[in-house]
């Protein structure tokens, strides 16, 4: 199995750089201009979109990228001077974000429901429920994962004595936790619950469309739309997510010799790039195309607008030329002013 995942993959590996690079340096800018307008950002969408990311990062740096490491033989020495559990942290974070991608989408979907059902109350209701989903989102996979840190892992060594992956030794007498079977079964729930969401949003939407454009100006509609659309979209990443997580877990237990030997492998060597497009690449650029507040933020930061970023730079504004009459005497100024930013 190991040698399998980790030769001939190369092709798979360089495309998730590229795809994934840009997209990842996209996406920290929009979380920092986020944080540092937070006022400007302070809705319940926003800060369910930073949680989300948090754990996109967490599965990006400290579960993605040691794995294609290891897939090309980078960095193993560095790896084996690691302790146990710090080897750990990557099937932890593989695992853990899983699950908390899974429950922020699913809280995503919900703001978008109560949002086209109480479009004067949204803003309240999620006053009070937004600690609450942060909590079920951070807290909830805990249980499900935390015993992965408590495994005796290291680097195994692959058959061309070059390339590597994480496992641990295995105690016949001990019973481990099945984490592929709680992630495909994560993954089927997710699949489910937001299905029924996410067809709840657009029978909804369509019976109070008359309403919401009675609470809200067309361009204000027009905003929540596209947001709307970005749950979905984003939703449809992680049901991709969802669906190789349960193909991973009936190969990996099917008695079967082609579903491990062809099925497992091929998702299993095709899983970093197909996880960085989903979990990177559609949250960043979507919410790019979704959100004119982002937009208009990254281009200022960006240096592409010429209108002035929102963290209080100082610019001078030249003024209309003004005619001065003095003692019978005519003189012209230009007159300027500085201003802050806001």
């Amino acid at each position: 199995m190991g040698a399998a995942l980790s030769q001939n993959s190369y092709p798979p590996i360089i495309l998730s750089f590229i795809i994934s690079v840009p997209s990842v340096i996209l996406y920290l800018l929009e979380v920092c201009i986020m944080l540092i307008c937070y006022r400007n950002f302070r809705s319940a969408f926003f800060r369910l979109f930073i949680a989300r990311s948090i754990c996109n990062f967490l599965f990006y740096f400290c579960a993605s990228l040691p794995a294609r490491f290891g897939r090309i033989g980078l960095f193993r020495e560095f790896f084996e001077s690691l302790p146990p559990v710090l080897l750990g942290f990557t099937m932890f974070f593989g695992h853990y974000t899983f699950h908390a991608d899974n429950l922020s989408t699913v809280f995503i979907l919900i703001n978008r429901i109560t949002l086209i059902l109480f479009p004067i109350s949204h803003t309240k209701i999620w006053k009070y429920f937004l600690p609450a989903s942060l909590l079920i989102i951070f807290l909830a996979p805990l249980p499900f994962t935390a015993p992965l840190l408590s495994y005796d892992y290291f680097v195994r060594m692959q058959n061309d004595n070059w390339t590597f992956t994480f496992d641990f030794h295995r105690d016949p007498e001990k019973q481990y936790l099945k984490s592929v079977y709680i992630s495909g079964v994560s993954g089927f729930l997710f699949c489910g619950i937001c299905g029924v969401l996410n067809f709840l949003t657009i029978f909804i939407y369509r019976r109070t469309t008359k309403t919401v454009y009675a609470h809200h100006n067309r361009s204000q509609d027009n905003v929540e739309s596209r947001l709307t659309l970005y749950a979905f979209i984003t939703f449809a990443a992680q049901f991709v997510m969802s669906l190789l997580m349960i193909i991973l877990y009936i190969s990996s237990t099917s008695a079967v010799p082609f579903l491990y030997n062809t099925v497992f492998l091929a998702v299993a060597n095709q899983f970093v790039w197909i996880g960085d497009l989903c979990n990177i690449v559609f949250p960043a650029w979507s919410l790019l195309w979704a959100s004119s507040k982002v937009r208009e933020a990254t281009a200022k930061f960006l240096r592409i607008s010429r209108f002035r970023f929102c963290v209080g730079k100082i610019s001078v504004e030249q003024q209309p030329i003004i005619l001065l009459h003095t003692q019978g005497r005519s003189r012209t100024q230009t007159v300027s002013s500085t201003q802050c930013c806001t």
